[in-house]
């Protein structure tokens, strides 16, 4: 995330769980890091296909939310791995509002930036994201697969088994 201000309170915690509560939406787990940035994750599973994505709404005392979905792994430095680049490049230029990227380790994730001021935050930006994330994973996530040494696993990323 951004540069926060240390001494500013996630004013999008409240707004959040006041939303997800009215909404019945109960199938987020709550993180708080207790870091200066006073960040706080929602962790979700999404489907996609047969598979199921670890799928975080990631809040803190910025103006940043990101929604980020681990969508699997792949063995860095493949022999296909040019081939897998430009397949990236290639979707992030067909998808303004999804940004696909690879750390160093291989994981692969899917990000979504949303920023607001906390006077101008609304929850259900959120849940528009997560909704086009599932619809765009259902319809992507298939080719993406191919290109992974391991497919997402959101339970086992949840119990610590991945």
């Amino acid at each position: 995330m951004a540069a926060a201000t240390n001494d500013l309170k996630n004013e999008k915690v409240k707004l959040l769980d006041d939303y997800f509560a009215k909404e019945h939406l109960n199938f987020f787990h709550k993180r708080v890091t207790g870091n200066a940035s006073d960040t706080v994750v929602y962790i979700t599973a999404i489907p996609a296909g047969a598979y199921k994505l670890l799928a975080a709404v990631i809040t803190d005392n910025s103006i940043y939310t990101i929604v980020r979905c681990h969508l699997g792994d792949r063995i860095p430095g493949a022999a296909d791995e040019a081939q897998f680049l430009e397949y990236l490049r290639n979707l992030n230029a067909h998808h303004a509002f999804f940004k696909y990227a690879m750390n160093q380790d291989g994981g692969l994730y899917l990000d979504v930036c949303l920023t607001a001021r906390d006077d101008h935050f609304d929850p259900e930006m959120v849940r528009t994201t997560l909704n086009l994330l599932v619809y765009h994973m259902q319809e992507s996530y298939g080719d993406i697969v191919r290109w992974l040494s391991k497919p997402g696993d959101a339970e086992k990323e949840l119990n610590g088994t991945y």
